[in-house]
Protein backbone atom coordinates (compact mmCIF):
# COMPACT_ATOMS: atom_id res chain seq x y z
CA UNK A 1 0.00 0.00 0.00
CA UNK A 2 1.35 3.58 -0.83
CA UNK A 3 2.79 4.92 2.53
CA UNK A 4 1.04 8.18 1.79
CA UNK A 5 -2.66 6.34 1.63
CA UNK A 6 -1.39 4.98 5.64
CA UNK A 7 -2.81 6.65 8.60
CA UNK A 8 0.34 7.83 9.52
CA UNK A 9 1.50 9.09 6.32
CA UNK A 10 -2.14 10.76 5.99
CA UNK A 11 -1.79 12.63 9.12
CA UNK A 12 1.79 13.72 8.17
CA UNK A 13 0.36 15.23 4.94
CA UNK A 14 -2.31 16.95 6.47
CA UNK A 15 -0.30 18.57 8.97
CA UNK A 16 1.81 19.94 6.01
CA UNK A 17 -0.88 21.27 4.83
CA UNK A 18 -1.86 23.11 8.15
CA UNK A 19 1.27 24.84 7.68
CA UNK A 20 1.24 25.48 4.28
CA UNK A 21 -2.32 27.31 4.40
CA UNK A 22 -1.11 28.59 7.58
CA UNK A 23 1.75 30.27 6.25
CA UNK A 24 0.17 31.30 3.08
CA UNK A 25 -2.96 33.00 4.59
CA UNK A 26 -0.76 34.81 7.31
CA UNK A 27 1.35 36.10 4.15
CA UNK A 28 -1.94 36.59 2.02
CA UNK A 29 -4.64 38.23 4.67
CA UNK A 30 -3.35 38.50 8.08
CA UNK A 31 0.00 39.93 8.02
CA UNK A 32 -1.80 42.79 5.58
CA UNK A 33 -4.51 42.94 8.54
CA UNK A 34 -2.16 43.29 11.10
CA UNK A 35 0.28 46.00 9.75
CA UNK A 36 -3.59 48.42 8.50
CA UNK A 37 -4.26 48.19 12.44
CA UNK A 38 -0.81 48.60 14.23
CA UNK A 39 -0.16 51.78 11.07
CA UNK A 40 -3.84 53.00 11.94
CA UNK A 41 -4.13 52.52 16.02
CA UNK A 42 -7.38 55.30 15.96
CA UNK A 43 -9.51 52.86 14.54
CA UNK A 44 -8.59 50.38 17.23
CA UNK A 45 -8.82 53.41 19.89
CA UNK A 46 -12.17 54.34 18.54
CA UNK A 47 -13.50 50.63 17.95
CA UNK A 48 -12.43 48.20 20.66
CA UNK A 49 -14.53 47.96 23.48
CA UNK A 50 -12.37 44.96 25.06
CA UNK A 51 -9.08 43.72 24.64
CA UNK A 52 -10.95 40.29 23.66
CA UNK A 53 -11.65 41.94 20.44
CA UNK A 54 -7.83 41.89 19.32
CA UNK A 55 -7.55 37.98 20.03
CA UNK A 56 -11.16 37.73 17.95
CA UNK A 57 -9.31 39.44 15.33
CA UNK A 58 -6.51 36.86 15.51
CA UNK A 59 -8.72 33.99 15.52
CA UNK A 60 -11.08 34.97 12.98
CA UNK A 61 -7.82 36.61 10.52
CA UNK A 62 -5.60 34.20 11.12
CA UNK A 63 -5.92 30.40 12.96
CA UNK A 64 -9.73 29.92 11.94
CA UNK A 65 -10.06 30.16 7.99
CA UNK A 66 -6.86 28.38 7.43
CA UNK A 67 -7.85 25.47 9.85
CA UNK A 68 -11.02 25.15 8.00
CA UNK A 69 -9.01 25.05 4.50
CA UNK A 70 -6.75 22.47 6.04
CA UNK A 71 -10.19 20.38 7.01
CA UNK A 72 -11.31 21.13 3.67
CA UNK A 73 -8.11 19.65 2.12
CA UNK A 74 -8.59 16.20 4.06
CA UNK A 75 -11.92 15.76 2.75
CA UNK A 76 -10.95 16.04 -0.90
CA UNK A 77 -7.91 13.93 -0.21
CA UNK A 78 -10.01 11.28 1.33
CA UNK A 79 -12.14 11.51 -1.73
CA UNK A 80 -8.42 11.37 -3.91
CA UNK A 81 -5.10 12.71 -4.01
CA UNK A 82 -5.01 14.18 -7.24
CA UNK A 83 -8.77 16.00 -5.72
CA UNK A 84 -6.25 17.14 -2.65
CA UNK A 85 -3.93 18.12 -4.64
CA UNK A 86 -6.03 20.24 -6.63
CA UNK A 87 -7.73 21.39 -4.30
CA UNK A 88 -4.50 22.53 -2.12
CA UNK A 89 -2.71 23.93 -5.54
CA UNK A 90 -5.87 26.04 -6.07
CA UNK A 91 -6.23 27.42 -2.81
CA UNK A 92 -2.14 28.54 -2.47
CA UNK A 93 -2.46 30.12 -6.60
CA UNK A 94 -5.49 31.78 -4.81
CA UNK A 95 -3.50 33.44 -1.62
CA UNK A 96 -0.61 34.20 -3.54
CA UNK A 97 -2.68 36.17 -6.22
CA UNK A 98 -4.17 38.01 -3.80
CA UNK A 99 -0.78 38.76 -2.03
CA UNK A 100 0.14 39.90 -5.73
CA UNK A 101 -3.10 42.57 -6.07
CA UNK A 102 -2.11 43.97 -2.42
CA UNK A 103 1.38 44.36 -3.77
CA UNK A 104 0.30 46.17 -6.65
CA UNK A 105 -1.88 48.73 -5.02
CA UNK A 106 0.62 49.42 -2.21
CA UNK A 107 3.57 49.54 -4.43
CA UNK A 108 2.92 50.17 -7.64
CA UNK A 109 2.67 53.05 -9.67
CA UNK A 110 0.57 54.68 -11.70
CA UNK A 111 1.66 54.27 -15.00
CA UNK A 112 1.14 50.34 -14.04
CA UNK A 113 -2.23 50.76 -12.68
CA UNK A 114 -2.69 52.67 -16.42
CA UNK A 115 -2.02 49.39 -18.13
CA UNK A 116 -4.67 47.39 -19.62
CA UNK A 117 -5.32 44.33 -17.14
CA UNK A 118 -2.70 45.25 -14.98
CA UNK A 119 -3.70 42.78 -12.28
CA UNK A 120 -4.34 39.95 -14.88
CA UNK A 121 -0.35 39.41 -15.01
CA UNK A 122 -0.57 38.12 -11.68
CA UNK A 123 -2.33 35.03 -12.81
CA UNK A 124 0.54 33.76 -14.24
CA UNK A 125 2.91 33.56 -11.45
CA UNK A 126 0.73 32.47 -8.96
CA UNK A 127 -0.64 30.32 -11.29
CA UNK A 128 2.25 28.46 -11.46
CA UNK A 129 3.66 28.61 -7.94
CA UNK A 130 0.49 27.31 -6.88
CA UNK A 131 0.42 24.15 -9.33
CA UNK A 132 4.27 23.90 -7.74
CA UNK A 133 3.13 23.81 -4.63
CA UNK A 134 -0.08 21.46 -5.39
CA UNK A 135 2.22 18.80 -7.57
CA UNK A 136 4.99 18.93 -5.30
CA UNK A 137 5.41 17.48 -2.00
CA UNK A 138 8.46 18.18 -1.06
CA UNK A 139 7.83 21.77 -2.22
CA UNK A 140 4.65 22.15 -0.32
CA UNK A 141 6.54 20.74 2.65
CA UNK A 142 9.95 22.73 2.21
CA UNK A 143 7.96 26.28 1.50
CA UNK A 144 5.51 25.38 4.99
CA UNK A 145 8.86 24.65 7.18
CA UNK A 146 10.29 27.59 6.10
CA UNK A 147 7.60 29.92 6.57
CA UNK A 148 5.61 28.71 9.22
CA UNK A 149 7.14 31.00 12.48
CA UNK A 150 5.37 33.34 10.58
CA UNK A 151 2.12 32.22 12.18
CA UNK A 152 3.62 32.86 15.63
CA UNK A 153 5.68 35.89 15.02
CA UNK A 154 3.29 38.33 13.44
CA UNK A 155 0.22 37.44 15.76
CA UNK A 156 2.52 38.09 19.10
CA UNK A 157 4.45 40.97 17.13
CA UNK A 158 0.40 42.58 16.49
CA UNK A 159 -0.36 41.93 19.92
CA UNK A 160 2.59 43.03 21.51
CA UNK A 161 2.32 46.64 19.67
CA UNK A 162 -1.47 47.00 20.53
CA UNK A 163 -2.48 45.71 23.23
CA UNK A 164 -2.23 48.49 25.58
CA UNK A 165 -4.56 50.57 23.35
CA UNK A 166 -7.80 49.64 25.47
CA UNK A 167 -6.11 49.71 28.72
CA UNK A 168 -6.46 51.92 31.74
CA UNK A 169 -3.77 53.47 32.92
CA UNK A 170 -3.98 51.70 35.88
CA UNK A 171 -0.30 52.35 36.95
CA UNK A 172 -1.89 55.94 37.52
CA UNK A 173 -4.26 55.80 40.89
CA UNK A 174 -7.88 57.19 40.90
CA UNK A 175 -8.55 59.41 43.71
CA UNK A 176 -11.96 60.34 44.91
CA UNK A 177 -14.55 62.13 43.01
CA UNK A 178 -16.35 63.29 45.73
CA UNK A 179 -13.09 65.06 47.13
CA UNK A 180 -12.22 66.33 43.91
CA UNK A 181 -15.58 67.61 43.64
CA UNK A 182 -15.24 69.57 47.21
CA UNK A 183 -11.78 70.66 46.36
CA UNK A 184 -13.18 72.22 42.60
CA UNK A 185 -15.75 74.14 44.76
CA UNK A 186 -13.69 75.21 47.67
CA UNK A 187 -11.42 77.03 44.56
CA UNK A 188 -14.46 78.73 42.68
CA UNK A 189 -13.26 78.32 39.33
CA UNK A 190 -15.14 78.90 36.94
CA UNK A 191 -17.26 76.14 35.13
CA UNK A 192 -16.43 75.14 31.99
CA UNK A 193 -18.53 73.92 29.25
CA UNK A 194 -16.43 72.72 25.91
CA UNK A 195 -18.54 71.43 22.65
CA UNK A 196 -17.13 70.60 19.37
CA UNK A 197 -19.07 69.81 16.74
CA UNK A 198 -17.64 67.60 14.04
CA UNK A 199 -17.37 68.41 10.15
CA UNK A 200 -18.74 72.38 10.94
CA UNK A 201 -17.83 74.82 8.24
CA UNK A 202 -18.02 78.14 9.03
CA UNK A 203 -18.76 79.34 5.27
CA UNK A 204 -22.05 77.50 5.57
CA UNK A 205 -22.97 80.00 8.85
CA UNK A 206 -21.97 82.72 7.02
CA UNK A 207 -24.61 84.91 5.51
CA UNK A 208 -23.52 87.64 2.39
CA UNK A 209 -22.44 90.18 4.63
CA UNK A 210 -20.16 87.81 5.96
CA UNK A 211 -21.92 87.19 9.45
CA UNK A 212 -23.79 84.54 11.04
CA UNK A 213 -26.95 83.37 9.12
CA UNK A 214 -29.27 84.24 11.80
CA UNK A 215 -32.59 83.22 9.48
CA UNK A 216 -31.08 79.30 9.01
CA UNK A 217 -28.75 79.37 12.13
CA UNK A 218 -30.35 81.40 14.82
CA UNK A 219 -28.61 79.90 17.78
CA UNK A 220 -25.39 80.30 16.59
CA UNK A 221 -26.02 83.25 15.90
CA UNK A 222 -27.29 84.22 19.49
CA UNK A 223 -23.63 82.85 20.57
CA UNK A 224 -22.28 85.29 18.68
CA UNK A 225 -24.23 88.19 20.24
CA UNK A 226 -22.98 87.29 23.85
CA UNK A 227 -19.60 85.51 23.27
CA UNK A 228 -16.15 86.36 21.55
CA UNK A 229 -16.40 85.20 17.46
CA UNK A 230 -13.01 85.02 16.00
CA UNK A 231 -14.44 84.83 12.48
CA UNK A 232 -10.88 84.18 11.46
CA UNK A 233 -10.01 80.53 13.58
CA UNK A 234 -8.52 77.89 11.40
CA UNK A 235 -8.35 74.35 12.42
CA UNK A 236 -4.59 72.94 12.62
CA UNK A 237 -6.00 69.68 10.03
CA UNK A 238 -9.06 68.41 7.97
CA UNK A 239 -9.31 65.00 9.86
CA UNK A 240 -9.97 64.19 13.28
CA UNK A 241 -7.32 62.06 14.36
CA UNK A 242 -4.99 65.42 13.72
CA UNK A 243 -6.93 68.23 15.21
CA UNK A 244 -8.72 67.05 18.17
CA UNK A 245 -4.63 66.61 19.84
CA UNK A 246 -3.68 69.74 18.60
CA UNK A 247 -6.73 71.52 20.94
CA UNK A 248 -6.80 69.22 23.74
CA UNK A 249 -2.50 69.89 24.25
CA UNK A 250 -1.82 73.38 23.40
CA UNK A 251 0.57 71.95 20.03
CA UNK A 252 0.93 70.39 16.99
CA UNK A 253 0.35 66.48 16.20
CA UNK A 254 3.74 65.01 17.44
CA UNK A 255 2.43 61.09 17.85
CA UNK A 256 0.00 59.44 16.75
CA UNK A 257 -3.09 57.93 19.21
CA UNK A 258 -6.19 59.71 21.08
CA UNK A 259 -5.56 58.55 24.10
CA UNK A 260 -4.35 59.33 27.54
CA UNK A 261 -1.66 57.18 27.22
CA UNK A 262 -0.68 58.31 24.06
CA UNK A 263 -0.72 61.92 24.66
CA UNK A 264 -0.84 62.31 28.65
CA UNK A 265 -0.01 66.43 28.50
CA UNK A 266 -3.12 67.38 28.13
CA UNK A 267 -6.34 69.91 29.04
CA UNK A 268 -7.59 67.03 31.47
CA UNK A 269 -4.50 66.37 33.13
CA UNK A 270 -4.27 70.03 33.39
CA UNK A 271 -7.39 70.77 34.84
CA UNK A 272 -7.57 67.02 36.71
CA UNK A 273 -6.25 68.54 40.29
CA UNK A 274 -8.79 71.64 40.36
CA UNK A 275 -12.03 70.23 38.56
CA UNK A 276 -14.27 67.46 38.37
CA UNK A 277 -14.00 66.30 34.97
CA UNK A 278 -17.29 64.92 32.62
CA UNK A 279 -15.90 63.40 29.15
CA UNK A 280 -18.57 62.52 26.51
CA UNK A 281 -16.12 61.43 23.89
CA UNK A 282 -16.76 60.43 20.46
CA UNK A 283 -13.79 59.36 18.11
CA UNK A 284 -11.15 59.37 21.48
CA UNK A 285 -10.84 57.61 24.65
CA UNK A 286 -8.73 59.69 26.85
CA UNK A 287 -11.19 59.69 29.62
CA UNK A 288 -9.94 57.40 32.47
CA UNK A 289 -13.12 56.06 34.59
CA UNK A 290 -11.37 55.34 37.69
CA UNK A 291 -10.50 59.20 37.02
CA UNK A 292 -12.97 61.33 35.84
CA UNK A 293 -16.83 60.69 34.57
CA UNK A 294 -16.90 58.84 31.39
CA UNK A 295 -20.24 58.78 29.01
CA UNK A 296 -19.74 55.79 27.13
CA UNK A 297 -21.76 53.75 24.92
CA UNK A 298 -22.32 50.56 26.33
CA UNK A 299 -24.60 49.83 23.17
CA UNK A 300 -24.48 46.38 21.88
CA UNK A 301 -23.86 47.58 18.69
CA UNK A 302 -20.72 49.52 19.62
CA UNK A 303 -19.27 46.89 21.50
CA UNK A 304 -20.60 43.95 18.80
CA UNK A 305 -17.58 41.56 18.12
CA UNK A 306 -18.94 41.14 14.38
CA UNK A 307 -19.42 44.61 13.88
CA UNK A 308 -15.71 45.30 14.83
CA UNK A 309 -14.38 42.22 12.51
CA UNK A 310 -16.36 43.13 9.61
CA UNK A 311 -15.41 46.70 9.83
CA UNK A 312 -12.24 45.05 9.84
CA UNK A 313 -12.77 43.01 6.75
CA UNK A 314 -13.90 46.19 5.17
CA UNK A 315 -10.87 47.53 6.01
CA UNK A 316 -8.66 44.74 3.87
CA UNK A 317 -11.31 44.58 0.84
CA UNK A 318 -10.49 47.99 0.44
CA UNK A 319 -6.10 47.38 0.48
CA UNK A 320 -6.49 44.10 -1.46
CA UNK A 321 -9.30 44.95 -4.13
CA UNK A 322 -7.93 45.55 -7.54
CA UNK A 323 -8.61 49.52 -8.11
CA UNK A 324 -11.57 50.14 -10.57
CA UNK A 325 -13.50 46.81 -9.52
CA UNK A 326 -17.17 47.72 -9.42
CA UNK A 327 -17.99 45.95 -6.22
CA UNK A 328 -20.23 46.85 -3.82
CA UNK A 329 -17.75 47.99 -0.95
CA UNK A 330 -18.41 50.87 1.52
CA UNK A 331 -16.40 53.85 1.21
CA UNK A 332 -14.37 53.17 4.50
CA UNK A 333 -12.53 56.61 4.30
CA UNK A 334 -16.15 58.35 5.57
CA UNK A 335 -16.02 57.60 9.06
CA UNK A 336 -14.25 55.50 11.51
CA UNK A 337 -16.14 52.58 11.39
CA UNK A 338 -20.08 50.90 11.09
CA UNK A 339 -19.28 51.27 6.99
CA UNK A 340 -21.68 48.43 6.55
CA UNK A 341 -24.45 50.61 7.91
CA UNK A 342 -23.92 54.17 8.22
CA UNK A 343 -27.38 54.59 9.85
CA UNK A 344 -25.88 53.24 13.03
CA UNK A 345 -23.59 56.50 13.24
CA UNK A 346 -26.47 58.82 13.09
CA UNK A 347 -28.19 56.75 15.55
CA UNK A 348 -25.45 56.46 18.47
CA UNK A 349 -25.24 60.17 17.81
CA UNK A 350 -28.77 61.36 18.28
CA UNK A 351 -28.58 59.25 21.54
CA UNK A 352 -25.10 60.17 22.72
CA UNK A 353 -26.73 63.65 22.58
CA UNK A 354 -29.65 63.06 24.90
CA UNK A 355 -27.23 61.20 27.18
CA UNK A 356 -25.06 64.41 27.46
CA UNK A 357 -28.12 66.48 28.29
CA UNK A 358 -29.16 64.68 30.55
CA UNK A 359 -25.85 64.22 32.42
CA UNK A 360 -25.33 68.05 32.60
CA UNK A 361 -29.36 68.33 33.70
CA UNK A 362 -27.88 66.25 36.52
CA UNK A 363 -24.89 69.03 37.32
CA UNK A 364 -24.58 70.84 40.62
CA UNK A 365 -24.51 74.51 39.90
CA UNK A 366 -21.80 75.65 42.75
CA UNK A 367 -19.93 72.56 41.48
CA UNK A 368 -16.10 73.40 39.90
CA UNK A 369 -16.61 71.45 36.62
CA UNK A 370 -15.32 70.47 33.14
CA UNK A 371 -17.70 69.37 30.67
CA UNK A 372 -16.30 68.10 27.38
CA UNK A 373 -18.30 67.15 24.72
CA UNK A 374 -17.54 65.85 21.22
CA UNK A 375 -20.97 66.08 18.83
CA UNK A 376 -20.28 63.62 15.76
CA UNK A 377 -23.18 65.60 14.36
CA UNK A 378 -23.13 67.68 11.13
CA UNK A 379 -20.09 64.81 10.56
CA UNK A 380 -21.65 63.24 6.90
CA UNK A 381 -23.63 60.98 6.27
CA UNK A 382 -26.28 64.20 6.35
CA UNK A 383 -29.41 62.53 6.67
CA UNK A 384 -30.90 64.28 9.82
CA UNK A 385 -33.22 67.12 8.63
CA UNK A 386 -33.75 70.26 10.65
CA UNK A 387 -36.61 68.91 12.47
CA UNK A 388 -34.72 65.75 13.87
CA UNK A 389 -36.28 63.39 11.08
CA UNK A 390 -33.72 61.14 9.61
CA UNK A 391 -33.82 60.38 5.87
CA UNK A 392 -31.24 58.10 4.08
CA UNK A 393 -30.19 59.79 0.91
CA UNK A 394 -27.35 59.59 -1.97
CA UNK A 395 -25.09 60.74 -2.17
CA UNK A 396 -24.54 61.10 1.58
CA UNK A 397 -21.23 63.32 1.88
CA UNK A 398 -18.88 65.56 -0.28
CA UNK A 399 -16.70 63.30 -2.06
CA UNK A 400 -13.50 63.78 -4.35
CA UNK A 401 -15.41 61.65 -7.53
CA UNK A 402 -18.19 65.03 -7.19
CA UNK A 403 -15.00 67.23 -8.54
CA UNK A 404 -16.43 69.52 -11.51
CA UNK A 405 -20.28 67.95 -11.22
CA UNK A 406 -21.43 71.31 -9.51
CA UNK A 407 -25.50 70.23 -9.13
CA UNK A 408 -24.74 67.08 -7.43
CA UNK A 409 -22.27 69.29 -4.67
CA UNK A 410 -25.03 71.28 -4.55
CA UNK A 411 -27.43 68.51 -3.47
CA UNK A 412 -25.37 66.94 -1.12
CA UNK A 413 -24.85 70.87 0.16
CA UNK A 414 -29.01 71.07 1.01
CA UNK A 415 -28.53 67.99 2.96
CA UNK A 416 -25.26 69.43 4.64
CA UNK A 417 -26.88 72.93 5.45
CA UNK A 418 -29.59 70.99 6.70
CA UNK A 419 -27.73 68.57 9.04
CA UNK A 420 -26.03 72.25 10.58
CA UNK A 421 -29.51 73.69 11.26
CA UNK A 422 -30.24 70.23 12.99
CA UNK A 423 -27.15 71.01 15.05
CA UNK A 424 -28.23 74.39 15.38
CA UNK A 425 -31.07 73.23 17.30
CA UNK A 426 -28.96 70.78 19.32
CA UNK A 427 -26.88 73.64 20.39
CA UNK A 428 -29.99 75.73 21.73
CA UNK A 429 -31.02 73.00 23.52
CA UNK A 430 -27.48 73.36 25.33
CA UNK A 431 -27.20 76.94 25.74
CA UNK A 432 -30.88 76.72 27.32
CA UNK A 433 -30.18 73.75 29.84
CA UNK A 434 -27.12 76.02 30.95
CA UNK A 435 -29.13 78.78 31.44
CA UNK A 436 -32.24 76.71 33.48
CA UNK A 437 -29.54 74.84 35.85
CA UNK A 438 -27.78 78.84 36.47
CA UNK A 439 -24.63 77.40 34.72
CA UNK A 440 -24.66 79.98 31.69
CA UNK A 441 -23.83 83.63 33.07
CA UNK A 442 -20.90 81.95 35.09
CA UNK A 443 -19.14 79.93 33.18
CA UNK A 444 -16.25 79.95 30.38
CA UNK A 445 -18.34 78.13 27.30
CA UNK A 446 -16.37 76.93 23.95
CA UNK A 447 -18.31 76.08 21.01
CA UNK A 448 -15.99 75.13 17.95
CA UNK A 449 -15.47 72.38 15.29
CA UNK A 450 -12.31 70.20 14.83
CA UNK A 451 -12.65 70.91 11.16
CA UNK A 452 -14.91 72.00 7.77
CA UNK A 453 -15.81 69.79 4.55
CA UNK A 454 -15.51 71.04 1.44
CA UNK A 455 -18.51 72.08 -0.86
CA UNK A 456 -16.01 73.84 -3.49
CA UNK A 457 -16.97 71.95 -6.54
CA UNK A 458 -13.13 72.17 -7.60
CA UNK A 459 -12.49 69.97 -4.73
CA UNK A 460 -15.23 68.74 -2.51
CA UNK A 461 -14.62 66.60 0.47
CA UNK A 462 -12.20 65.98 3.26
CA UNK A 463 -8.70 66.12 1.33
CA UNK A 464 -6.45 69.10 1.16
CA UNK A 465 -6.34 69.85 -2.72
CA UNK A 466 -2.92 72.07 -3.44
CA UNK A 467 -2.72 73.18 -7.50
CA UNK A 468 0.00 75.46 -8.47
CA UNK A 469 0.71 76.51 -4.94
CA UNK A 470 -3.13 77.65 -3.72
CA UNK A 471 -5.25 75.16 -1.54
CA UNK A 472 -8.51 75.57 -3.71
CA UNK A 473 -10.47 74.35 0.19
CA UNK A 474 -8.82 74.94 2.35
CA UNK A 475 -11.18 78.02 2.79
CA UNK A 476 -13.90 75.49 3.94
CA UNK A 477 -11.90 72.99 5.35
CA UNK A 478 -9.75 74.96 7.83
CA UNK A 479 -12.33 77.66 8.92
CA UNK A 480 -13.77 76.84 11.80
CA UNK A 481 -16.86 78.45 13.97
CA UNK A 482 -15.19 79.45 17.19
CA UNK A 483 -16.89 80.94 19.74
CA UNK A 484 -15.82 81.37 23.41
CA UNK A 485 -18.30 83.40 26.22
CA UNK A 486 -16.01 83.95 29.64
CA UNK A 487 -17.20 83.94 32.64
CA UNK A 488 -20.27 86.80 33.38
CA UNK A 489 -19.47 88.22 29.53
CA UNK A 490 -22.80 90.32 28.59
CA UNK A 491 -21.78 91.14 25.04
CA UNK A 492 -20.37 90.09 22.41
CA UNK A 493 -17.19 90.87 20.14
CA UNK A 494 -16.48 89.85 16.82
CA UNK A 495 -12.20 89.94 16.14
CA UNK A 496 -10.56 89.19 13.58
CA UNK A 497 -7.23 88.44 15.04
CA UNK A 498 -5.65 85.50 13.50
CA UNK A 499 -6.62 82.39 15.68
CA UNK A 500 -6.26 78.82 15.54
CA UNK A 501 -7.64 76.10 17.17
CA UNK A 502 -4.44 75.24 18.85
CA UNK A 503 -4.97 78.28 21.06
CA UNK A 504 -7.95 76.49 22.85
CA UNK A 505 -6.10 74.79 25.40
CA UNK A 506 -3.61 77.78 26.57
CA UNK A 507 -6.70 79.99 26.70
CA UNK A 508 -8.51 77.54 28.96
CA UNK A 509 -5.65 78.03 31.27
CA UNK A 510 -5.64 81.54 30.79
CA UNK A 511 -9.13 82.58 31.50
CA UNK A 512 -9.33 79.73 34.68
CA UNK A 513 -6.10 80.97 36.24
CA UNK A 514 -3.63 77.73 35.57
CA UNK A 515 -0.21 78.10 34.80
CA UNK A 516 0.61 75.15 31.95
CA UNK A 517 3.91 72.55 33.15
CA UNK A 518 4.57 71.65 29.47
CA UNK A 519 6.01 73.77 26.22
CA UNK A 520 3.00 74.80 24.22
CA UNK A 521 3.31 76.37 20.95
CA UNK A 522 -0.78 77.88 21.08
CA UNK A 523 -1.25 81.04 23.00
CA UNK A 524 -4.27 81.74 24.69
CA UNK A 525 -6.50 84.21 22.31
CA UNK A 526 -6.67 87.20 24.93
CA UNK A 527 -2.71 87.42 25.18
CA UNK A 528 -2.02 90.92 25.06
CA UNK A 529 0.87 90.53 22.26
CA UNK A 530 0.26 88.19 19.65
CA UNK A 531 2.42 88.46 16.50
CA UNK A 532 1.18 87.42 13.66
CA UNK A 533 2.36 83.05 12.63
CA UNK A 534 1.73 81.34 10.02
CA UNK A 535 -1.63 79.23 10.12
CA UNK A 536 -0.25 75.78 10.49
CA UNK A 537 -2.58 72.34 9.25
CA UNK A 538 -1.51 68.80 8.77
CA UNK A 539 -3.64 66.42 5.75
CA UNK A 540 -5.00 63.06 6.69
CA UNK A 541 -1.19 61.40 6.02
CA UNK A 542 0.29 64.05 8.47
CA UNK A 543 2.22 66.39 5.60
CA UNK A 544 2.35 70.02 7.28
CA UNK A 545 1.35 73.20 5.18
CA UNK A 546 1.75 76.68 6.32
CA UNK A 547 -0.69 79.21 4.62
CA UNK A 548 -0.11 83.26 5.57
CA UNK A 549 -1.56 84.57 8.98
CA UNK A 550 -3.02 87.47 7.25
CA UNK A 551 -6.35 86.26 5.64
CA UNK A 552 -6.31 88.69 3.06
CA UNK A 553 -3.31 86.89 1.51
CA UNK A 554 -5.77 83.95 0.59
CA UNK A 555 -4.48 80.07 1.51
CA UNK A 556 -1.05 80.48 -0.97
CA UNK A 557 1.32 77.74 0.20
CA UNK A 558 4.42 79.00 1.67
CA UNK A 559 5.82 75.38 2.27
CA UNK A 560 6.43 72.89 -0.80
CA UNK A 561 3.87 70.16 -0.98
CA UNK A 562 5.35 67.64 1.10
CA UNK A 563 3.76 64.64 -1.03
CA UNK A 564 5.58 65.95 -4.56
CA UNK A 565 9.34 65.46 -4.55
CA UNK A 566 11.41 68.60 -5.35
CA UNK A 567 13.30 69.08 -8.36
CA UNK A 568 16.63 69.44 -8.93
CA UNK A 569 16.92 72.83 -10.43
CA UNK A 570 18.23 72.42 -14.25
CA UNK A 571 21.54 74.45 -15.03
CA UNK A 572 20.30 77.59 -16.80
Amino acid sequence: MNAGRQPGGLLGSWFVALLLFFSLWTLAVAQSVYSMLVANPNFLEVRLSSNSQLLGIVAVFNLLPPLLLSLAWLLARLLGEQLGRGFLGIVAAGLLLLLFWQAQNLYFGEWWHSLSRSYLFWLLPAGLLGLALGRSPKAARAFALVAAPLMLFLPVVFLARTWSIHQESARQSGQNLQQALSRAASLKRPAVFFLIFDELSLPVLLDTGGGIDAAAFPRFAELARHSYWFRQATANADFTNNSLPTMLTGNFPRRAGLTQQALPENIFALLEPHYELFLYETWSKFCLPQRYHCLRDSDRLEASHAALFLDVFYLFAARAVPRGARLPLPDVRKNWGFFFNPRLIIDLALRRFERFLEAVSALHPSAGVFVFFHNSLPHSPYWVKPDGKVVEEEPAAFDPAQRGDAAQVAAVLARYRDQVAFADSQLGRFLDLLKQRNLYDSSLVIVTSDHGVSFDPRAPGRDLVVEDGLALNAEQLLRVPLFIKRPHQQEGLVSDREVQLIDIMPTVADVVGLEVPWAQEGRSVFSPAAPLRNRVAYDRSGHRYEFPGDPRQGWRVLTPDPRRPERAEQPR
